[in-house]
């Protein structure tokens, strides 16, 4: 198996416009792909952050526990960085998800 071949388990969620309604179909699915980091930059990504969080929780059923940061003035490569030296998380590649008004980009990051 390659390493293009893993789903990633850990995101960098960059947002240069704040919330997008979009955000709620892919929280949905990172719970689907058992995602367990999410770290969010850009414009207001504490208030970003805290919505993900809330669409983790749900009405409380789920068993599905993602961690979650904000990282206010610091670069989508600062982050990716921080993502892999999470200790006790899963190895493997780091998506990098460009959320704008208008569309949903995704990549993934270079080690």
């Amino acid at each position: 198996m390659t390493r293009s071949d893993i789903s990633p388990k850990k995101i960098v969620l960059y947002c240069p416009d704040g919330y997008q309604s979009q955000l709620d179909t892919l929280v949905e699915e990172w719970i689907r792909h058992r995602v367990v980091f999410v770290g969010v930059v850009g414009k207001d990504c504490e208030k970003v952050h805290d919505i993900i969080d809330e669409l983790c929780v749900g009405d409380g059923s789920r068993v599905h526990d993602m961690l979650t940061s904000w990282h206010t003035g610091e670069t989508v490569e600062d982050v990716i960085e921080q993502s892999y030296g999470l200790s006790g998380h899963q190895d493997g590649p780091v998506e990098v998800v460009e959320l704008r008004s208008n569309q949903t980009m995704k990549r993934i990051a270079a080690d």
